[in-house]
């Protein structure tokens, strides 16, 4: 019972991509397994042909079973970014409040990801002002300092997109800062070439991040950028109505 309960724990825990990925390469063995029965039960006596002509069918089975199911994963890996990108492009065109927008874009990129930790900031007076966060109930560690001045001179690493990994050995963790967090990658966000603010991700992995990541987050800080600039002139746009509106309604009567 127990191991029907694991088999079936182990399924739930596939896509559909692994699953496929499993009935062929089932379909592979149980070719390559039915033809060398069939000649056994038919007292045919194997020979070299009969042995390279099963290793030849398993070798291209498998080989066309991986490239197919590996372009198939690529695409999906593909079609999920397209989605989140253009989840987040709708929102700054319905020009959301930005707060919303930087905790829903910050989910985004943390399921595209697959990662535990995310944290975007903003630049408000000359200061990082963190404006979202997911996972981090757990982890009470920052990658950044709370009000850290974007002129702090050990900060300047902020304007460019990186990745850190932990050393990976006894001795070089030592002095790892982070905690149970084993690798993080940011990225810059700009506004109209102006360091605006940051994204921030991590996870426990320590080699979860490439650059087809750092890319990835790229293009979310860019759309963050957009809305940060559309933001922006909303705000100018609301002052300027309510100072016509005061003068307005401060003007004397020109009818009296």
């Amino acid at each position: 019972m127990n191991l029907f309960r694991n088999i079936r724990k182990f399924r739930a825990t596939l896509g559909p991509v692994e699953q496929a990925q499993i009935v062929a390469s089932t379909a592979v063995v149980v070719a390559m397994v039915t033809i060398v029965l069939v000649r056994v039960f038919s007292d045919y006596k194997l020979g070299w042909y009969d042995f390279v002509s099963v290793i030849t069918v398993g070798i291209f089975g498998f080989l066309i079973v991986y490239f197919t199911l590996n372009y198939g994963r690529l695409l999906e890996e593909q079609k999920q970014e397209v989605i989140a990108l253009n989840a987040i492009a709708e929102a700054v065109n319905r020009a959301v409040e930005i707060g919303y927008l930087l905790q829903n874009a910050l989910q985004e990129v943390r399921n595209v990801l697959q990662v535990e930790y995310g944290w975007i900031y903003h630049v408000e007076g000359g200061v990082l002002v963190l404006k979202a966060s997911r996972g981090t109930a757990e982890e009470d560690r920052s990658i950044v300092p709370a009000g850290a001045s974007v002129d702090d001179p050990s900060l300047q690493w902020m304007r460019s997109a990186r990745i850190v990994r932990h050393p990976g050995t006894r001795n070089g963790g030592a002095d790892w800062p982070y905690g149970t967090i084993r690798a993080w990658a940011s990225v810059p966000i700009m506004m109209k070439d102006t360091f605006s603010g940051l994204i921030i991700v991590a996870s426990g992995d320590r080699q979860a991040f490439r650059d087809k990541q750092l890319d990835l987050m790229a293009a979310f800080a860019n759309q963050i950028g957009v809305a940060l600039e559309n933001s922006a002139l909303f705000e100018r746009l609301r002052r300027s109505e309510e100072r016509y509106m005061d003068l307005f309604e401060h003007s004397p009567d020109m009818y009296h």
